[in-house]
């Protein structure tokens, strides 16, 4: 395998859901940083324990894109990534995810 597999798990299919994104939105913001978890998820700064990693997009006001931060971890058991949470870095994010 040619880098990391990206598997969404259901918490972060739900939180895009909630982001009320159109489809070219998601693709444009996210796609730059699914290609970097695909390359090198471990370059990701660790926020909960040693399991749980944060990926963050700054805002793009000049294409409308607001900011990002996906929350992940690296399964220790095959090259997979599993996507947790997807936020605009505001506020709470629930009680099972990091600040």
């Amino acid at each position: 395998m040619d880098g990391y597999g990206i598997s969404e798990e259901w918490s972060y299919s739900d939180a895009i859901q909630q982001l009320k994104l159109n489809i070219k939105q998601a693709d444009e913001a996210l796609g730059a940083l699914m290609y970097a978890l695909n390359r090198n998820p471990k370059a990701f700064p660790l926020v909960h324990g040693e399991t749980v990693r944060v990926a963050k997009l700054d805002e793009r006001p000049n294409d409308g894109l607001p900011p990002f931060r996906v929350f992940f971890r690296i399964s220790s058991t095959d090259d997979y990534v599993y996507l947790l949470h997807v936020d605009h870095g505001e506020g709470q994010i629930g009680p099972d995810m990091p600040q």
